[in-house]
């Protein structure tokens, strides 16, 4: 490579980042002598620094220059990657990638000092070698950390059967949108029966799905839940979250069936899309029709009951509930050990403000071969992913439908045991997570 660029630094990158700054130079010097690090990493780790500063790199979602003290810290742990590696940086592959990435969390990758490094330096430490990946020929491929480290793991099945061979204690999330257990959205889902029924939607003997009020379907639901409930509670690690979609009107039975077997009842989220869906209220005409009266009162009931219809508002939003499996010690004692129980609050939907129980997002375009009835945002769930959990950790969804959950968790650098007992849908899931990952 041109030594030349590394004897001597450009007047522009000494003015952008050294101005003023002796450690820089004294970093930058270390590299020069470093005899360790191939003369190829050092060009490459200059070019880098150099066009960090210059906005040339991204930096989160802004295009800022990256300041001296994180130029600093890339040097240093480059270096030490370099060292490690047994290639220069243009050649590594993403296996060079996964093979660092273990030795890292498996504590083989030491310090100067032959220690391991602590779990932030860690994760400064793959924060760099990213960046200078996508830097370097990323062209906007899927990191290897995220294709090769984390598990994406589908499973066809009922899950009350395969919940119980999952480990205790091995899953950090559990994000699900379960069936509702309204008309035909049971244990029993048949898709076939479910779209016969919203084609007769227009006359009253087939009432759109949802529709028919029956209190028996709260009490089956709940039972059910809570069979699940409790397969969940001993999977999660302590302190863990469980966040599930629900019907408004089962959201109740949902939160006492999570809360007898253990869970603690946190909040409601509520999912709000502004999108037009359907005005479900109905008239009684109809039914005074039928009525065995004359057709005089037929009309003059008509009249007294003209613009008045059942007690269903347009629906405008989905309830989610928040759920804790009891946490060990203090707050501070839990993530310590298990690493949950804290919300990261510097993520924010939407890009302003503060972590909210209300999610504007809209309902989801699905793909033409999408066939499930309810497929929630990827958006909403890498945001609720990446507030509840950190990269690398496991998100669990027993009801996994089309694969949304195991796509956003993909995409935010966690492992997913997804199961669904249709097997389309995993066919669907799989197609979906493929083209996702390229």
């Amino acid at each position: 490579m041109q030594s030349q660029q590394i004897q001597s630094i450009p007047d522009e990158f000494k003015t952008d980042i050294y101005k003023g700054q002796t450690h820089y130079l004294r970093g930058l010097d270390k590299l020069k002598r470093d005899e360790l690090i191939n003369s190829v990493d050092k060009d490459l780790i200059i070019n880098f620094i150099r066009e960090c500063t210059l906005s040339k790199t991204v930096k989160g979602k802004s295009k800022k220059k990256i300041g001296p003290a994180r130029c600093l810290k890339y040097i240093e742990i480059l270096t030490r990657v370099s060292s490690w590696l047994d290639k220069s940086f243009d050649r590594i592959t993403g296996k060079d990638i996964e093979e660092f990435i273990e030795a890292l969390e498996g504590d083989k990758f030491l310090s100067r000092f032959g220690k391991p490094y602590a779990d932030e330096t860690k994760a400064d430490i793959k924060k760099s070698v990213k960046k200078l990946w996508k830097w370097k020929d990323g062209n906007g491929r899927v990191y290897p950390e995220l294709a090769r480290k984390i598990s994406i793991d589908l499973w066809e099945g009922n899950c009350r059967q395969i919940l119980k061979d999952l480990d205790d204690n091995s899953v950090q999330l559990t994000l699900t949108d379960p069936p509702y257990f309204l008309e035909k959205l049971d244990d029993n889902w048949d898709d076939n029966k479910i779209k016969k029924s919203k084609a007769k939607a227009g006359v009253v003997g087939g009432l759109p799905v949802g529709m028919k009020f029956d209190p028996r379907q709260g009490v089956a639901f709940q039972k059910f839940f809570e069979e699940i409930s409790k397969e969940i509670y001993r999977v999660l690690v302590p302190g863990a979250f469980f966040i599930s979609f629900s019907q408004p009107r089962l959201f109740h039975r949902m939160a006492i069936a999570a809360e007898n077997v253990g869970f603690e009842i946190r909040d409601m989220f509520a999912w709000h899309y502004t999108k037009k869906t359907q005005f479900k209220a109905f008239s009684q005409n109809h039914f005074v029709d039928k009525m065995k009266i004359s057709a005089k009162r037929k009309k003059q009931i008509k009249l007294e009951l003209m613009g008045r219809k059942t007690a269903q508002l347009r629906p405008q939003f989905e309830a989610l509930m928040l759920a804790q499996k009891p946490k060990e010690g203090t707050c501070v004692d839990n993530w310590l050990k298990w690493k949950v129980g804290l919300i990261d609050s510097t993520k924010i939907l939407n890009g302003a403000g503060s972590p909210s129980t209300v999610m504007p997002v809209e309902k989801t375009i699905k793909e033409l071969y999408n066939v499930h009835l309810s497929v929630k945002p990827v958006g909403l769930l890498r945001h609720l992913i990446e507030l509840f959990t950190v990269e690398g950790q496991v998100v669990l969804d027993p009801f996994l439908g089309s694969g949304s959950t195991a796509i956003a968790a993909m995409l935010t650098g966690r492992g997913c045991i997804g199961i669904e007992i249709n097997p389309e849908y995993i066919k669907i899931a799989k197609q979906r997570l493929s083209k996702a990952g390229k």
